[in-house]
């Protein structure tokens, strides 16, 4: 027992003496360690995090299965039709949305404008996180757009040279995350954008000379196969339909998850460019230490000391600030790569899904189902 304890205090006594040292080989390995585990778990979790995601938003925002865009200036016909076919579970009424420009903080955004109701709707519920619902003269939009033009709560946004001021910040499964949130967009190639939601009056007020389409968001009886229904509602021998275009909710989590695969490889590399970097500062650590080392080696064996304890003394020091080195950076890795895994804020985490408008702020509607 004496034989440990005075090996235990040589070990503190070389700590306290040096603690720069023993800090910087702290770091070091808690940065490799770290950034190894982040960068494996972001490579095998980045699916699962962006399912995982998604399906919290489409759960709390009861997210739609299939959206019809449609070009026709009445799509009550379409909608019937759509409504009275084998499989429908639920409909929306026809959402009135069109594709614009936008201005905010001297800067202009590709965008789209749905006209929204302050009631909740059967499909497609947006969950409000901060601020209230669309009211008259107010818009709302969605979380990732918002932070990517810097707006806040008050802050004002121009649509086709009328100015609304924003009201608040909502998250939906209806479309991808911002940039690929603009789905109000007729025939011909989309272009990147984000969503932004006014009442319906004000939508129609604000359209101008852009071209408008509606959205009809279905629920199926069955989710798992859209494809199929569609094969058999949108069939070559429909002529006299408008032109109509759909997306799946797997179209939504497929867009998403790549947005994620493509910045995967950056994170990944940085992390192992990282972890090599520590690497090196450990072997320079060992290298300016391994005189002073064999320096101790002779003074402990001149006292008597034998090969094991010799051993013991010099290792162990190194031993201890590696496993609670490691056990840092597990840990910091670990919660690191969830966050890294989630596309933007405009998908939800479990404390936005939690979160409510400020009651000071809450308008007479639910704030997570307009």
């Amino acid at each position: 027992m004496g034989h440990l304890l005075l090996m235990w205090r040589l070990i503190l006594h070389d700590i306290r003496r040096r603690p720069g040292e023993a800090l910087m080989f702290l770091l070091a390995v808690t940065i490799a360690t770290a950034t190894a585990t982040a960068s494996l778990t972001l490579g095998l979790a980045t699916d699962n995090a962006v399912d995982a995601g998604y399906l919290k938003t489409r759960a709390a925002t009861a997210g739609p299965d299939i959206t019809a865009i449609t070009t026709a200036t009445d799509p009550s016909g379409l909608a019937e039709r759509l409504a009275d076919t084998p499989g429908v579970a639920a409909q929306a009424d026809p959402v009135y949305a069109f594709d614009t420009t936008i201005r905010a903080h001297g800067q202009s955004a590709h965008t789209s404008i749905e006209g929204r109701d302050d009631s909740p709707s059967a499909v497609d519920r947006p969950l409000v996180t901060s601020g209230t619902w669309v009211h008259p003269g107010g818009a709302v939009i969605e979380r990732g757009f918002a932070q990517a033009l810097g707006v806040h709560l008050g802050d004002h946004v121009t649509i086709t040279g009328r100015t609304y001021p924003v009201v608040g910040t909502a998250i939906s499964a209806a479309t991808p995350v911002y940039p690929w949130s603009d789905w109000a967009q007729g025939p011909g190639p989309s272009d990147k954008g984000g969503r932004i939601w006014l009442t319906a009056a004000d939508a129609r007020a604000a359209v101008g000379d852009a071209p408008s389409v509606y959205l009809i968001h279905l629920k199926l009886t069955d989710p798992t196969t859209p494809l199929r229904w569609l094969d058999g509602v949108f069939t070559p021998d429909r002529q006299d339909d408008p032109w109509v275009n759909t997306r799946t909710w797997q179209d939504v989590v497929e867009t998403d998850t790549n947005m994620i695969k493509q910045t995967q490889p950056a994170l990944v590399i940085g992390g192992w460019l990282l972890a090599v970097a520590a690497i090196v500062t450990l072997a320079a650590i060992a290298t300016a230490r391994a005189t002073r080392d064999n320096r101790r080696a002779g003074l402990l064996k001149a006292v008597g000391a034998g090969p094991g304890t010799v051993t013991a003394v010099l290792l162990a020091q190194y031993l201890i600030l590696t496993v609670l080195a490691t056990a840092l950076g597990l840990t910091a890795g670990t919660l690191a790569a969830p966050i890294w895994s989630i596309p933007a804020p405009g998908c939800s985490t479990p404390s936005a899904l939690q979160a409510p408008a400020p009651s000071s702020q809450r308008s007479s509607s639910p704030s997570w189902s307009p």
